[in-house]
């Protein structure tokens, strides 16, 4: 489209929309991405959290396939890698699940199945309130957990485009500062995390638990609200400095490119 008949405010204004669309399109993009992996990781540690207060008992494995045998046994059911038996108040129970229902199983379900012959005696955890429920790994895998801190610089970056996009039009560039330094904090402790935690949970033998990797995610999490809390508190302290300079440099911005937002002159 010849823009030079439209003169600067003319052509500005078809070219504001056009820019501001073009931030909107990626971040639904990135924040559709985000979300779908938020939800598949909420739904794994959920699913292995309710296992937490599982009652256990001995199982005997009956059947089982290992990853190098193609033949099917006939006791073991299709899909299944192994079947076990075990006893909960004089009632005899079979199951086939390894890592709970719902949750990815990557680690520990993944080691175990490797160890377990057939014949063998191996614990197995089940709802004492649904004693058909049962699962031969209880709680959470230190490396879905890690998968935890993994997705935060992800949403750090969706949370702050989502700032970026409206702050200017909704004029909340001074709010959106203080919570942008927060944002910055959490993705920046997380983003180091990911490599540090990883480096202890990503191996045979994890060498920290589950339980201290879930709490440093909410540890990271609270250190980002408690950073923007005193940005927001205290506007003279470092963070609030921080605050002011991104506040500045976004109005800055805004000066030189031009209001994002719709229809202002």
């Amino acid at each position: 489209m010849d823009l030079r008949g439209l003169g600067p405010l003319g052509a500005d204004r078809l070219v504001r929309p056009t820019r501001w669309l073009t931030a909107l399109v990626w971040t639904l993009i990135w924040s559709g991405m985000t979300g779908f992996f938020d939800s598949v990781v909420f739904s794994s540690v959920s699913a292995q959290l309710r296992t937490w207060d599982y009652q256990q008992t001995q199982a005997t494995v009956i059947a089982l396939r290992s990853s190098g045998q193609n033949s099917h046994d006939p006791k073991l059911p299709k899909g299944a890698k192994v079947l076990y038996r075990y006893q909960v108040a004089g009632k005899t129970y079979e199951g086939t699940q390894v890592s709970p229902p719902g949750s990815l199983g990557l680690d520990s379900g993944l080691q175990l199945l490797k160890r377990l012959r057939k014949g063998q005696q191996v614990p197995v955890f089940y709802d004492p309130q649904n004693p058909d429920q049962a699962v031969l790994v209880r709680g959470v895998d230190p490396m879905e957990a890690w998968l935890v801190i993994f997705m935060l610089p992800f949403n750090c970056v969706m949370l702050g485009s989502w700032l970026f996009l409206l702050a200017s039009p909704l004029k909340w560039i001074e709010p959106a500062s203080r919570i942008t330094v927060g944002l910055i904090v959490t993705g920046v402790g997380s983003f180091v995390s990911v490599f540090i935690v990883g480096a202890l949970v990503l191996r045979p033998q994890p060498l920290v638990s589950a339980v201290t990797v879930l709490a440093l995610a909410v540890f990271l999490v609270v250190l980002g609200v408690v950073t923007a809390w005193l940005a927001w508190q205290f506007p003279d302290s470092l963070w609030g400095r921080v605050a002011r300079f991104i506040a500045q440099a976004s109005q800055e911005h805004q000066q030189s490119t031009g209001d994002w937002s719709w229809g202002s002159d």
